[in-house]
């Protein structure tokens, strides 16, 4: 048996498709794979200008398998034949016309498209597959706009949609305007409340949004998938008062956040420990708003291939994480590295670590922040026995070997229920 996989993430080069995202993808399809028993044919959007040959599928092809331990069959790409354009200079395009359909909304118009609506019809004609694999809602759109029948299907929705863009409405950066993106919301959650009824099986990765959906939806097929990752050999904490921001900054709240950890935050770190040093890594680093002329103690280091070295210079990690949806990969990593994370409440939302058993710091403010930050860095001690209770609980809820073959297991049950 074989399953298709459909996202509008575009995964590669593989070596550097890393972030949590990336993490979550890699873990829904292992799973797949490991339910149906063979492998994984991909319907994948493409960014525009990309350019794809027969050459680049089987370099992407063998990426998966030396990397992932994933089996690809087929794939099919859809090149974005449009440069990515909010349209928020116009009332109309931006605002009022998307309110009317999740279809005219950016990010969901580009993957609903006749050509895609066509290479999914031939991608399921040619290999006829156990399973369907949608990768987050934009691919159930794309689902529920070609009216196509299909074998039972699976939806990873990640993060709740709706609830992320509500809460990215309220941060920077803000607009006369953006109140009205409010009116999107309707079509967002009618698509979401179309999507579980269409699935078997639908994931998300707290259990909190896993019971939430459950109650509104009236169903049980809303299961928890929390985020996962393999656990690393942690090394020693440094002498070096390092702390580390890792994230994706092209995606709204991670740059947001560093924008707050840096302006807001560090200055008054360094105040009190001038020798202190911020090292802001991941992708996309130069769009946040310091990157041209970072201030004192700060590190632009971009993305980062080896993460074990950089965590054995890391005593401190950071999530000063104020908006979207799901959890965040950046606190797990963290936890099973040892090291003790400093978190704002929302930035840790649906994870199982508690501040009151020592096992995470919390701060919304940034004078909390910052003193939480200082005080870490005073005491190393305290560094230690935090990293030390972290990784014991991230060991014991979320070790991906296990995740892989409980959403494996969950995916088994709901085909066999839908005969």
């Amino acid at each position: 048996m074989s399953a298709v996989v459909i996202s509008n993430r575009w995964p590669a080069p593989l070596q550097t498709f890393r972030h949590g995202t990336a993490q979550r993808m890699r873990l829904m399809m292992r799973a797949t794979q490991q339910a149906v028993g063979g492998p994984l044919h991909l319907l994948l959007v493409a960014p525009y200008g990309t350019e794809w040959s027969t050459s680049h599928a089987d370099a992407l092809r063998e990426d998966f398998a030396q990397l992932w331990g994933v089996q690809v069959g087929a794939i099919v790409v859809e090149v974005d034949p449009q440069r990515p354009v909010a349209g928020l200079d116009s009332l109309w395009r931006g605002y009022l016309r998307p309110a009317t359909s999740i279809y005219r909304q950016y990010g969901y118009a580009r993957v609903v498209t006749p050509a895609l609506q066509s290479g999914l019809a031939r991608l399921l004609a040619e290999t006829r597959p156990a399973v369907v694999l949608a990768h987050r809602l934009q691919a159930m759109a794309l689902l529920r706009r070609s009216g196509l029948a299909t074998p039972p299907v699976v939806f990873d929705m990640d993060d709740i949609e709706s609830k992320a863009f509500v809460r990215n409405i309220a941060q920077p950066p803000l607009w006369r305007l953006k109140p009205l993106l409010r009116l999107q919301v309707p079509a967002l959650r009618r698509t979401e409340a179309w999507a579980i009824r269409r699935a078997v099986r639908s994931f998300v990765c707290s259990d909190a949004d896993a019971a939430d959906l459950n109650r509104h939806h009236s169903t049980q097929r809303v299961l928890c998938a929390p985020n996962a990752v393999s656990a690393p050999r942690p090394s020693p904490l440094p002498q070096a008062p390092a702390v580390l921001m890792l994230g994706t900054y092209g995606y709204e709240p991670n740059r947001v956040g560093a924008e707050w950890l840096i302006g807001s935050v560090w200055p008054e770190v360094m105040r009190r420990h001038g020798e202190a040093r911020l090292v802001i890594a991941g992708n996309a680093c130069d769009s946040i708003a310091q990157y041209s002329d970072p201030p004192p103690g700060v590190e632009f280091a971009g993305f980062v291939d080896d993460l074990d070295a950089l965590y054995a210079r890391t005593r401190i990690v950071a999530c000063p994480i104020h908006s979207g949806g799901g959890t965040r990969i950046k606190i797990i990593e963290g936890a099973l590295q040892g090291r003790p994370v400093v978190s704002t409440t929302l930035g840790a939302e649906g994870l199982v670590f508690r501040a009151d058993a020592g096992e995470i710091v919390i701060a919304d403010t940034p004078k909390d922040f910052a003193s939480a930050v200082c005080h870490l860095l005073d005491h190393v001690e305290a560094c230690e026995r935090i990293g030390r209770a972290a990784r014991l609980t991230a060991q014991r809820h979320y070790d991906e070997t296990e995740i892989t073959s409980r959403v494996a297991d969950a995916i088994r049950e709901g085909c066999a229920l839908n005969r």
